[in-house]
Parts: structure tokens; C-alpha cells; sequence
């Protein structure tokens, strides 16, 4: 891929702000262009990171957590806190103006911080939270901690306050019982979740592990109801989305491929493999999905979401059937689900992060490149999609905003 134009010009803040064009490909697939935005505040590698309208919310293993305003000029953050802890991950949720962040820890800490108080610890959980999800509707939450378990908890609101009410917890990705070769992971003690999604009707929920399975588990009674095993080495990112009248589940891996399934039909639509543009070893640490209509200016507005309907998983993939299609569940052929996929309309971009600080973009329908650069020293650590923008954070202790438009090449 030829970089045609690069401009950088610091601010009066000292926040950076940086235009790449990228030329279209032989296949004329259209490539994207990116307006930069970095933060440098940060003493230490950053870890979680989060966008909810024009906040940016980062962490760090020292305990800071930190909130950008990016309608704002400057990189001085409007918010900050800090905890007596090591961030492992971040999630927001809004309800009206009120935002209210959850803070997962190295030790096992769950805070929660409404961004005007002090952050509060809700739970101790003794192990490693490696991720934190909530619903759409914002009335669950879930955890994944190294031990292979989740923790599910509902949620409730009133204007000054957000409560928390477990459901459940379970144990979903065990040890391995074969014999493995010890010199790589902690397979044979455990088999960390390092991702989880919820569905997008909110009544399964995917786990991503070190066990390199994908499995979906119903809510409702706790089963799992469907294993992947589509990657050789450990799974480190998921995301669920529902597009084209499809249910896609999108899953990255230290093998540094990803793979797209339709989660309905269980049929496995693409793999894609570490373009040859990534110089140097690396594994694929994160990844997000940016959907927007074919257009050339860059997104304004709220962050839309997908409709959601409900979707039924009803089969484990490789293993064995462990429930049967219902009678109101409609569930395509290969040939009908592959032709629904390569005619999506709308352009979707699978963007990952790299160990060695590489963001990577890809047309979901073509698998074409879109954008390849190193924008990090450092290992990705964080990132999220939203509205338009692509949210990272870094070993570097750099946090970078990315807002893509369509080239108009």
C-alpha cells in the first residue's frame, strides 16, 4: 500500500494532528483516509480504553484513569481519577448525561466511577478482570476474569446513581486435560478469557480464550450452546454485531488471523490472514468494527446503533448438537448466507491492532487492505470503535483517536 501524503502539525495544546492517504488497490476496493488525534499524557503503559460521544476515556497501570473532551481543543483531560491499582480494561455506560465508568484491575478490583466523585470498588474478585461488557440497553453488565470464568450482574439506574445485582457466575473455558507443551501459556492451570460480547439481542453472551475456542453461552440457563475452534493459538479479541441480516461473530488471535462466522448457520464466511505490510513478529491484540454507509465526508453526530432482533444459536460447531432449531428460527443455507454477506451495501471495516503497534483495517466483504500503518511505538494495549473513529492506546503511553473517511480517490 503507497502512502501518498502525510501532514503533521502540532496544535497550540500540543496535540497532534495527522492526515494519511492511502492510493485505492489494483481491485479498486476504496482505501481510507485517517484525521489523528494523540493524547500524551500518560506516564506509564496504557491499558483499557474507551469512547462514549466526545469523551475518550484511557487507563494505565499506574491507576490513572483519564477522560478527553474531543469537541474540546487541547490534550488536558477534563476528567481524572486514580485508584490504588493496575487498569486492565474499562467500560462505559450511559444513561442520559450521566456516564458512568467500570474499572476492571490486575488484582481483581471492580470500581465504578461516575466521573465527579471519587471511583468507588463495587467488588473483589480475587482474580484478573480481563474485560468488561455491557448491553446495548445498558441493564447488564459482565465480567471475564483469567480463571475462565464470567460474572454476570443487572443493572439499575436513577439519576445519581448506578447499582449492580449479581445474577451468576460461571465457569465456561477449563484447563486443558491433554498434555500440552508448558513452555508456552498456563493451559494446564487455566484457560483466561481475554474478550467477551453480547449478543445483539442480549440473551447469549461469546468468550474468547487462551484455549484458542470461541463459545457462546445462553443466559437464560447458563449453557453453552456452541464451540469454535477456529484459531491455533490463543484468542484475544471478539465482537457481535448484527449486519445484512446476519448474526457476526468476529474473533482476532495471536495466529494473527481473523475469522467472521455467521453465528445463526455456524458457517465460517472468511479468514483472514496478517497482511504481508506488517513488518516485523506480532500478534493481533484487539479489534473493533466500524460500519457506516459509502460516503466521503467524515461521520458527525451520536454513535448510531444496529438494531437488534432475536438470534438463536442452535448447534455446537465441531463438538456436537446440543439444541435443536426451533420452529421460529429460520436458518439459511451456506449458499444463501454467503450471498447475503458478499452483498452488504454498507462499508464495514474489521480494524485490529497490533503487538508491535501496527492499526490494520479491512474490508469485512473483500478482506481488501484499507489501512496498514505503525501509528504506535508501542504494543496496542486498548481499542474501540465508534461513530466513525477508531480509539487506541499504548505500552507507548500514547492515546490516539482516528476519524476515517473514504478516500476520494
Amino acid at each position: 500500500t503507497q502512502l501518498l501524503e502525510t501532514q503533521i502539525s502540532p496544535t497550540d495544546s500540543g496535540t497532534q494532528l495527522l492526515e494519511t492517504q492511502i492510493s485505492p488497490t489494483d481491485s479498486g476496493t476504496q482505501l481510507l483516509e485517517t484525521q489523528l488525534t494523540e493524547f500524551l499524557f500518560h506516564e506509564i503503559s496504557c491499558c483499557g480504553v474507551e469512547m462514549d460521544g466526545n469523551y475518550v476515556i484511557s487507563g494505565d497501570l499506574g491507576g490513572n484513569i483519564l477522560v478527553w473532551n474531543t469537541a474540546e481543543s487541547g490534550d488536558t483531560p477534563v476528567f481524572r481519577a486514580k485508584i490504588e491499582d493496575s487498569v486492565r480494561c474499562l467500560q462505559s455506560v450511559r444513561r442520559g448525561e450521566r456516564v458512568v465508568v467500570f474499572v476492571g484491575t490486575l488484582s481483581g478490583c471492580l470500581f465504578q466511577w461516575d466521573l465527579l466523585n471519587e471511583p468507588v470498588m463495587v467488588c473483589f474478585k480475587e482474580n484478573t478482570i480481563t474485560c468488561i461488557r455491557s448491553t446495548s440497553s445498558c441493564d447488564k453488565l459482565c465480567l471475564s476474569m483469567i480463571t475462565g470464568d464470567i460474572e454476570l450482574f443487572e443493572m439499575s439506574h436513577t439519576d445519581h446513581e448506578t447499582m449492580l445485582t449479581k445474577l451468576f457466575d460461571l465457569k465456561i473455558h477449563y484447563p486443558a486435560e491433554e498434555q500440552i507443551d508448558l513452555r508456552f501459556g498456563s493451559l494446564n492451570i487455566k484457560a483466561e478469557i481475554w474478550s467477551l460480547a453480547f449478543s445483539p439481542c442480549a440473551t447469549q453472551i461469546a468468550t474468547g480464550s487462551e484455549d484458542q475456542t470461541v463459545k457462546i453461552t445462553r443466559l437464560e440457563d447458563q449453557k453453552t450452546v456452541a464451540s469454535f475452534k477456529d484459531h491455533t493459538l490463543a484468542v484475544t479479541c471478539i465482537s457481535w454485531m448484527e449486519h445484512c441480516d446476519l448474526s457476526l461473530l468476529i474473533s482476532c488471535s495471536d495466529d494473527n488471523t481473523v475469522v467472521i462466522r455467521e453465528t445463526i448457520s455456524l458457517v465460517k464466511l472468511k479468514t483472514l490472514i496478517l497482511p504481508s505490510d506488517v513488518v516485523g513478529f506480532c500478534t493481533l491484540t484487539y479489534l473493533g468494527v466500524l460500519v457506516s454507509p459509502v460516503s466521503n465526508t467524515f461521520p458527525k453526530g451520536s454513535q448510531e446503533k444496529l438494531a437488534s432482533k432475536s438470534l438463536k444459536v442452535s448447534a455446537e460447531s465441531q463438538v456436537s448438537t446440543e439444541s435443536q432449531v426451533s420452529a421460529e428460527s429460520q436458518v439459511l443455507t451456506e449458499s444463501q448466507v454467503f450471498d447475503l454477506f458478499s452483498k452488504c451495501e454498507d462499508t464495514v471495516s474489521i480494524v485490529c491492532g497490533s503487538e508491535n503497534g501496527y492499526l490494520i483495517s479491512r474490508d469485512m466483504v473483500s478482506g481488501h487492505v484499507t489501512y496498514c500503518e505503525r501509528v504506535h511505538q508501542g504494543s496496542i494495549e486498548g481499542l474501540t470503535c465508534s461513530d466513525g473513529h477508531v480509539v487506541t492506546c499504548s505500552s507507548d503511553c500514547c492515546v490516539q483517536v482516528h476519524q476515517f473517511k473514504l478516500s476520494d480517490q
